[in-house]
Formats: structure tokens, sequence, C-alpha cells
């Protein structure tokens, strides 16, 4: 019997011994890797690393999100998702997720306050580092799969770095890969003038920055989203958040010689199919992103040479040659 009982207790302790390890790996939110079988990913989402090594697997099409704080990426990223749990269609079908868990975890702040007028989302923060989404979706019309990253940059990091390249090229070294450089404008904003302008002057400074920054190539995709278009458009009876929109365009103008420039107004929580006349469908911007298109990208004469490779494993970390 006390051979029996030492037997057990040392089982014991070896299982404990076993499961501390594990949970210290997850609390990293890194893959945990057994001894002997293969690696399964916990589903959170990517860091650089995770994100390195799905793109040496996949092709990706990599979406940069930028804007300030609390102006509505991330419930936008959590919309997106939340898209393909409600309802299948045949132009967009949901294929799978790496990330399936870290979706999960935005949509439980929407699912616990659902009863709230106005959504309270957790915010992205610098010093938690990067974090990228992923959504691998299936398009009808090409009968071909697309790997979406989603890449959320923080509010802060975007005060850092709107008006200053240099910052821009050293905290967010990957925006020159982006097929699309997502901007948000809060909404809101608009409904103050003086609020308003201060964001269309933030807006064309980031993009200015852009301009002057090494990653920059002519003909970058930069699409900007007017959010929360639902609590504003009950408040322009008299039509000024469209005015104040046409505003925003004539700001921007000048710049469509070097950036291929789309305008979108989404809701807050959006109904991918029911919106306003003013409003993009979730699906339909989806949709957008997914195509195949052209981009007429030329290095300018004041960017330093890059290293241009093909291959999508060595973009993610592509290195600059400099003379």
């Amino acid at each position: 019997m006390d051979n029996e009982k030492e037997m057990d207790e040392s089982v014991n302790e070896d299982i404990f011994e076993e499961d501390s390890g594990l949970e210290e790996k997850q609390d990293l939110g890194v893959d945990v890797i057994p001894e002997e079988g293969i690696s399964l990913p916990l589903g959170m989402a990517l860091n650089n690393e995770s994100l390195y090594r799905l793109a040496s697997k996949k092709k990706i099409d990599f979406i940069c999100i930028v804007g300030p704080v609390g102006s509505g990426k991330t419930t936008f990223q959590a919309m997106l998702y939340s898209m393909f749990l409600r309802e299948a269609n045949d132009n967009l079908i949901f294929s799978g997720s790496e990330t399936l868990a870290g979706f999960e975890e935005l949509l439980d702040y929407i699912r616990i306050d659902s009863g709230n007028t106005e959504v309270d989302m957790p915010r992205t923060l610098k010093q938690k580092g990067e974090k990228y989404y992923h959504l691998e979706l299936f398009c009808g019309s090409t009968n071909q799969k697309k790997n979406i990253i989603l890449a959320d940059i923080p509010g802060e990091l975007y005060d850092m770095c709107k008006a200053n390249s240099e910052t821009l090229d050293a905290q967010v070294p990957y925006l020159g890969m982006a097929k699309n450089i997502v901007i948000f404008v809060d909404g809101k904003t608009l409904l103050d003038k003086a609020q308003c302008n201060v964001a269309i002057m933030n807006t064309r400074i980031l993009m200015l920055t852009i301009k002057s920054s090494n990653q920059f190539q002519k003909g970058m995709n930069i699409d900007i989203i007017i959010s929360k278009n639902d609590e504003i458009v009950s408040e322009d009876s008299d039509k000024k958040i469209t005015k104040r929109i046409d505003d925003l365009k004539k700001k921007l103008e000048n710049l469509s010689e070097y950036f291929n420039i789309h305008y979108f107004r989404i809701q807050a929580l959006n109904d991918y199919k029911q919106k306003d006349d003013s409003s993009t469908a979730l699906l339909d911007l989806m949709i957008y992103w997914t195509k195949e298109r052209e981009f007429n990208r030329q290095q300018t004469a004041y960017q330093k040479n890059p290293l241009r490779v093909t291959s999508c494993f060595n973009r993610f970390m592509e290195r600059q040659s400099y003379e």
C-alpha cells in the first residue's frame, strides 16, 4: 500500500509540473508545441512571429487599419467576423481563421453590453505589441481562397506616427506591403465644425507622412472610412455631415496623384446587409478588398531603393537596401 501511495504522489507531481509549464506557454500567447506531435495554434491574435509563419505557408492580403483612439477600428474588426457567424452568402464564404479565439474575445464585449446604446470596446494598447487577425475566405466569383490579415495599429501609435515619417518607418515597418491602408475618421467628430477640421487635418497629415516615408509607393490604396454613420445620420437633417465629408474629399483631392483613394461610410454596429442609403455594407467592403486589382506602384525619386521580393514569405520581413 505504501508503495502504491508513493507512486500515485509521484505521478500527480509530474502531471502538475507539466500542466504548470503548459499554462505558462498559454499565458504568453504562443503555440503549444509538445515534445512529440504537431503544434496547434491557440487561436488568439497573431504576433509578428506567428504571422511570419502563416505568411510562409499562404499568400496573404494585408489590410492595415489606422486611426485615432475611439474611432471604431476594434469594433469594426469584431463586426467583420460577426458577419460570417450570422448567415452564409454565395459571394464570400468563411473558410477558416487562425485567430478564432481572438475574434471571439472582441465579440464578447459586444455581447455582454448588447443592451447599451454605445459600444465600449477594449482599446488596442501599444505596449501589448502588434495584433493581427486572420480570415480565410472563399470567393464564389473566382473559386479562389483569400487570406485576409487585418493589422490593428493602436491609436496611441497613430498619434506618434502621423506627423513623423521616420517614426512611421520604425514603428510600422510593414505599411509598405499593405494591399489597402484603411484610415478611420470618427464620424462623430463631423458633428462639430472644430473637431471636423482637426480630423480632416490629421488625415491629410498622415497621408503626407506616408508619402514622405521610405515605404511609400505611388499608387498605394488608401480607404478612408467614416465610422459610426448610423449615429450621425439621424443628426444630419440639414446635410451638414455630407458637406463636411465633401470638404474632406476636397482637402485630399490633390493627393490622388499619389494614392488610389476611396471613401466609405459604415455603421458602428453594422448589419452587413441592412443599411441606410449612405452606408456601405460590410459584405460589400469585404468583396472590394478581395478583388484582384492592378497596382501601379512606382518608386519615387526620394524613396530609398527597396529590395523587392515576390515571395510572400519574404515580403513580410522585407528589408530595405540603402545606397
